[in-house]
């Protein structure tokens, strides 16, 4: 990522971002404004998370590490600072006083009781809603499950057999891409504050962001054609078992002749794989052509074969086996961050660079109000 220039005598350690998360709020949402807040924390901006009674309403979020803990909250909460309240009346007094000492930014959500207070108090901010403005008829918001956002959209038709019922994407994929547009959203809104002054109100809904990711199933058909759905072992692109896991078998059309000579099969040489709408429509016993080839060999070796021969093939690795790949180590994408008893949570950093310096992560900070407001945290 190329450099940001700061405003002068601006340094984004001494901005200071709220991220907030009313009791109403659905998981999906509460990823998304955490995720925009870690991703600002990334950077070195201050995020202070002012939680209710409830706390972040992501505590048992699954995975549990071994001492119990939410592995998602600990990676959503990685450099934040951490206020707690004791029911509603403290939390409106705590955030009360954070706008009026001066923010830079808050991320709230479309059920915060304070949105009034906080759009008054011209800080720019960012609201995170399932359902674009004027779509609320698809159902309630606070009863809408990310799940539900993936179906609405069309993302479930993507992929998968379509004589199976649809399967979700594994993780929070659309929680955490709205929560990237959230953090791009604010990061503009800021420098728009610090450069012209004016504020900003930005928004984004969960399933606008679906559509944008999908966004072939939206232009295809004024493009003449078709909407991509879940093709099975007819896809274009699938996922074949090798010796020691699975790879990602793609490659572009116009890359078949190297796909020959990858494999090394004559029987690729037919005439009826000879154009691309040919081999589209005999997708199936290209497959079966493809499959012992993979099924004995390596990811490894599949993989240097594949680079040799042109082939943009991808192998699939485990979360584990990622913390030593090469690529990984040599970019410090995994962070070590310790914590005070001297253990060592190992998660995924922001992959951007400041003026070309990246920020030292650390675990969540627990707070006073006033620790706060007395620049002491």
């Amino acid at each position: 990522m190329s450099a940001i220039p700061l405003p002068p005598a601006k340094d984004l350690s001494e901005l200071t971002v709220l991220e907030l998360c009313s009791p109403k709020s659905p998981q999906h949402t509460r990823l998304a404004i955490a995720m925009a807040g870690r991703l600002l924390a990334d950077l070195g901006i201050r995020v202070v998370r002012v939680e209710g009674r409830e706390g972040d309403g992501l505590d048992q979020a699954s995975p549990l590490m071994p001492d119990g803990k939410s592995a998602v909250s600990a990676f959503l909460g990685l450099g934040k600072v951490g206020i707690s309240t004791a029911d509603e009346a403290e939390r409106a007094g705590a955030v009360g006083r954070l706008l009026q000492a001066g923010v830079h930014g808050v991320l709230f959500d479309e059920f915060e009781p304070l949105k009034a207070e906080i759009e008054a108090s011209g800080a720019p901010t960012v609201e995170m809603a399932t359902w674009p403005v004027g779509l609320e008829t698809l159902g309630p918001s606070a009863q809408a499950t990310e799940f539900g956002v993936l179906a609405a959209s069309g993302m479930l038709d993507i992929i998968g057999d379509p004589a199976r019922q649809p399967l979700r994407l594994g993780g929070h994929q659309i929680a955490y891409a709205a929560g990237l547009s959230a953090f791009s959203a604010a990061m503009v809104a800021i420098y728009r504050k610090d450069f012209s002054g004016a504020s900003s109100r930005g928004r984004v809904s969960l399933l606008e962001t679906a559509i944008w990711l999908n966004w072939k199933a939206v232009a295809g058909p004024y493009a003449g054609q078709e909407v991509p759905t879940r093709e099975g072992d007819g896809a274009d692109f699938q996922v074949l078992a090798c010796v020691d896991g699975w790879v990602a078998f793609v490659y572009l059309p116009l890359e078949f002749n190297s796909v020959r000579k990858l494999i090394g099969d004559p029987a690729l040489n037919d005439p009826k794989f000879a154009t691309v709408a040919s081999r589209r429509a005999n997708i199936r016993d290209i497959m079966e052509i493809a499959r012992p080839w993979f099924a004995a060999r390596t990811r490894a070796e599949i993989n240097r074969l594949a680079q040799q021969a042109g082939v943009p093939i991808g192998p699939v690795f485990t979360p584990r086996e990622l913390l030593t790949d090469a690529q990984y180590v040599a970019s410090d994408f995994i962070a070590h961050v310790p914590d005070t008893g001297g253990a060592a949570l190992q998660a995924p950093r922001s992959p951007a660079s400041v003026n070309g310096a990246r920020h030292a992560l650390r675990r969540e900070r627990r707070a006073r109000l006033d620790d706060v407001l007395g620049g002491r945290i």
